[in-house]
Order: C-alpha cells, then sequence, then structure tokens
C-alpha cells in the first residue's frame, strides 16, 4: 500500500537550510557603507557613481555601486540625453517626451549587471554591506556556489535585520565606514549613526531600490545579478550566466556592470561584454564614427594608463625609495634582474621614473606586462597547434579590449605589478626586526596570492574569447549569438587546456614565480 505522503528531504523542509550561518552571521555582524575614502579614482566624476566609465567604441559602461540619486541621473543621461539639472532648471523643464524623441534615443533600455556575491541593501540614499565584526576591513566571503535566488533570500533577510534592529535603537541606523588603504590590514573602522524618519521605507533591499527606480523612469532599467568573487577568475556558471544575458540584447541596449568599487570584477564583466559584443558584429568597423556617437553619452578614451598603475608606482616608488634610504652597507645582495620604466599621469604632471625589481626571474618589465608569462604562451600554443586558432591574435585582441577598459586597473598589467610589491614587501622584511617579521610576512604572501588570481584571471579571459571563436555564431535572423555550447560544457572537455592551467595546489599556477 502507498504511503499518503513522502518523507520529505531537509532541502524541502527548510530550502533555506545551509543559509542559516549565513543568516546568523548577518545577525550579529555590522553593515558597512560601500563608498570608502579614495573611492573616486577617475574623471569625469559622476557624483554617487564611483568611477562611473565607458569602453571606447562599445556601450558598455562600469561603475561602482551608486547612490540612488546617480542611479537617475545614469539614466537621465544615458537614455533620455539629460545634464543634471538645478531645481528652477527642473521645475521649468517638465516638457513631456515626445514619440519623436523617444524613437531618436541612442540607448533606449539599460541592463544593469551587479557583479557583487554579497547581500547589498540600501538606506536612504546609499549601499551597505554585511561584515564580520572580526573581520571588519574585508566584505564577507560568500560560497561562489550560492544562486541568485539564494542571495536574494539573504538580501532580504539581512534588509529585514537592520529594519529591526534600526527600530530597537529609536531609529538610530548604526553603520560602519573604511578608511583607504592597500591592504585590508591597513584599514582602520570608523562607526557612524544615523536618524531614520520611516524606517520601512527608507531601507530596503537592492532590488527594491532599482524596481522604485525603475517605476519612476519607464522601465527603461532592468537590473540582473551576477555573483563574482572578488579578484578571482569568474566561474565558467558564471561565465554561462553572463554569455546568456547578454547573447540576445540589442544594440540600443546600454550594458553597466558594477561591483562595491567599480574595479576588478567590474573591468572583468566590460572586458567579457566587449568581446561577446564584437563576436556578435556589433561593433562598427569605423572607430571613429562610434566613438563620435558614444562621447555624446559619457566620454569614452582610451586610456593610456590605468589610474591604479599611476597612484601605486608613485607610492611604491616613494617607498623603494625610504627602503633604499634605510639600507646599511654590508647587508645581503639580492640579485636585480629586470628594470621597470613607470610613466605616472595626473591631470596636471606626469612623471617617468625607473625602477629597480629586486627578483630571480629572468622576464623583463616588458615581457612581463605584455603578459608573456610560460602558462601564458602554453596556453596559446595549445590553442593554436591543438584547437587550430591563431592563439596569438585571440591573445592580441583580448589585449586590445583589456586596454580600453583600464581606466582603473589593466588586468594584464596588475600581474606583473604585484610582482612589485612582492618584492618591496620581501626586502622590508628582511630589514624588518624580529617583532614585525610575522605581520611583514604575512603582506608579501598577500601580494603572492593575489598574482595567481590575477594570472588564472587572465588565462580564463584568454580561454573564453577562443571559445567566442569556436563554439558561437551570430543568429542574423534572431539577432543574437547563437551557442554551439556552453562555456562550462566546452572547458570541462578541454583537458590539455585545464592541465596548463594546474590549480592553486598542484600544477603550473601553484609553481607560478612570475616566469
Amino acid at each position: 500500500m502507498a504511503l499518503s505522503s513522502e518523507k520529505k528531504t531537509d532541502k524541502e523542509n527548510n530550502p533555506h537550510k545551509r543559509l542559516e550561518p549565513l543568516k546568523k552571521l548577518m545577525d550579529y555582524g555590522v553593515v558597512k557603507i560601500d563608498h570608502f575614502e579614495n573611492i573616486y579614482r577617475i574623471d569625469p566624476k559622476l557624483e554617487g557613481a564611483p568611477n562611473f566609465r565607458q569602453c571606447y567604441g562599445f556601450h558598455i559602461y562600469g561603475s561602482g555601486q551608486p547612490t540612488v540619486s546617480a542611479l537617475t541621473k545614469i539614466i537621465d543621461a544615458l537614455v533620455y540625453g539629460k545634464k543634471e539639472k538645478s531645481d528652477e532648471e527642473e521645475k521649468s523643464s517638465k516638457n513631456k517626451e515626445t514619440e519623436h524623441n523617444k524613437s531618436s534615443r541612442k540607448v533606449k533600455k539599460i541592463l544593469w549587471i551587479n557583479m557583487r556575491s554579497e547581500p547589498v541593501i540600501y538606506v536612504k540614499n546609499y549601499s551597505y554591506a554585511p561584515r564580520d565584526p572580526k573581520n571588519l576591513s574585508e566584505n564577507i566571503h560568500f560560497p561562489s556556489d550560492l544562486s541568485i535566488p539564494e542571495i536574494t533570500w539573504l538580501q532580504m533577510e539581512l534588509t529585514e535585520i537592520i529594519r529591526r534592529r534600526t527600530s530597537a535603537n529609536s531609529n538610530q541606523f548604526e553603520y560602519h565606514q573604511d578608511t583607504y588603504a592597500l591592504l585590508p590590514q591597513d584599514r582602520k573602522d570608523q562607526v557612524h549613526q544615523v536618524h531614520i524618519d520611516k524606517v520601512e521605507d527608507d531601507i530596503m533591499s537592492l532590488q527594491e531600490m532599482y524596481d522604485r527606480v525603475s517605476r519612476s523612469k519607464d522601465n527603461v532599467i532592468t537590473l540582473r545579478r551576477l555573483t563574482v568573487n572578488d579578484e578571482r577568475a569568474p566561474e565558467p556558471k558564471s561565465i554561462d550566466e553572463l554569455v546568456g544575458m547578454i547573447k540576445g540584447v540589442g544594440f540600443d541596449t546600454a550594458i553597466i556592470f558594477n561591483c562595491q568599487m567599480g574595479k576588478g570584477r567590474t573591468t572583468e564583466g566590460m572586458i567579457m561584454a566587449c568581446l561577446i559584443k564584437k563576436r556578435m558584429q556589433h561593433l562598427i568597423q569605423d572607430y571613429q564614427s562610434r566613438s563620435a556617437q558614444n562621447n555624446s553619452l559619457w566620454p569614452d578614451d582610451v586610456p593610456t594608463i590605468s589610474t591604479e598603475e599611476a597612484n601605486d608606482s608613485k607610492k611604491y616608488m616613494n617607498v623603494q625609495q625610504t627602503i633604499s634610504n634605510k639600507t646599511t652597507t654590508g647587508t645581503t645582495t639580492t640579485k636585480t634582474t629586470a628594470t621597470a620604466t613607470v610613466t605616472t599621469t595626473t591631470t596636471t604632471t606626469t612623471t617617468t621614473a625607473t625602477v629597480s625589481i629586486s627578483s630571480m626571474t629572468t622576464m623583463n618589465s616588458v615581457t612581463m606586462r605584455n603578459g608573456d608569462f610560460t602558462i601564458i604562451r602554453n596556453l596559446v600554443k595549445i590553442l593554436t597547434q591543438t584547437y587550430h586558432l591563431n592563439g596569438q591574435a585571440l591573445k592580441k585582441e583580448l589585449d586590445d579590449i583589456i586596454d580600453r577598459c583600464q581606466h582603473l586597473q589593466n588586468l594584464r598589467d596588475c600581474i606583473y605589478f604585484t610582482k612589485l610589491w612582492f618584492d618591496f614587501e620581501s626586502k622590508s622584511e628582511t630589514h624588518s626586526n624580529s617583532s614585525g617579521t610575522a605581520h611583514e610576512t604575512k603582506r608579501s604572501a598577500y601580494w603572492k596570492k593575489l598574482s595567481l588570481n590575477f594570472l588564472e584571471r587572465y588565462f580564463v579571459l584568454i580561454c573564453f574569447n577562443a571559445y567566442l571563436h569556436l563554439q558561437t555564431a551570430f543568429d542574423s535572423n534572431k539577432q543574437e549569438l547563437f551557442l554551439k555550447s556552453t562555456y562550462s560544457q566546452w572547458f570541462q572537455s578541454c583537458h590539455d587546456i585545464i592541465k596548463c592551467l594546474g590549480t592553486y595546489s598542484d600544477g603550473p599556477l601553484s609553481r607560478f614565480n612570475w616566469d
């Protein structure tokens, strides 16, 4: 006789059971405002949208997490062609948009892709994310396999937690804020409070905020979520999701990526979107003509140097000089086999300086900055000989897109720049006293780990470009990309490529030493 009811699984009884520890962490944790000092790095500056920029030749943009008011400004600028106005100007120009104006828009819709893996809430105008009280200087690392519904659930739970906490505190909302420093352990925490008038209305989830703004703007903006861990290569499933989001997006739709600061994850998303768009043949071949069109929306000149390189190189040169001045005779000599010429550019001055790199690598700085490491050369060789592609051309095509998107960070050059900082911290360890050695060793290890992250990311981006050339075609009838297979399916079948990279604990990646 059949049972009237089947025994339910744990997942059916509580579909969010595995999220309970994360909810508990958020419950006793704090929230930190996304905007920190020195978050704005590039010009022109759009207040409230840190590092908002456009990639040359594409309707593809990047930004830090925007404020509510900045999101409205971006929609007005890209879709309606409006410039920021004073209250008086706004009152005197309330004429409704004509059908002719709507049809002549260069951008009719916006696809906004949030690249953050952590829950995000808004309190009034600003965004906040949860932090562990035991590690306030870094984002909580949420599992990479969290689904979008799970992130959405955590986000709503965080919203309710902060609503209850604020109500219980006489409507005083408490939040934390970072000071800026290159290394997380050097950042200082500050605590603030602000009064909230309407807790239910003023405290909202990321999705609730976008829904409100979209309804007020003719629903021209759509929010999508793509969870990518900071400063890491995207997972194959995340690449599949991104291709699915973009493959049918028309030329009249602007694609905007964001993470907290608009730096690593955002730049990564912009690069992949550009490669997809280029493969879809949506890029007009006459770049000058296209650039003129895009300039009317937002300046999109190709940056000659990333702001990260300009700022961090200047700091590096200063600290190198300090260490050099403190070095006494009779110390152990470190082999120097490379010299880098670093050009830093600001709005007023251009400075060129030569920096010695303490290293046992036989590669020169030009080779490293070109990304011609052994692992990459081997990948190019495999793509050429085994997959019958022009591996060097694929790398060159990617490098061109990387250079177009290097406003904040050049995703190829940064592998080399971790070497500079690793060498500096290693030199500091040599001259540190016994009480500071452990701390300094941790600092150099940070840069070594980061170099592996950046190399893996560069490797994956080359693989992604190879996938686009091998496994996709443009469907002119549907005006979208036709996929012969997903990136996940293709990559998992490429055992020679997977072996070429290895892992953090085994294979070529684990042995990488800037060679």
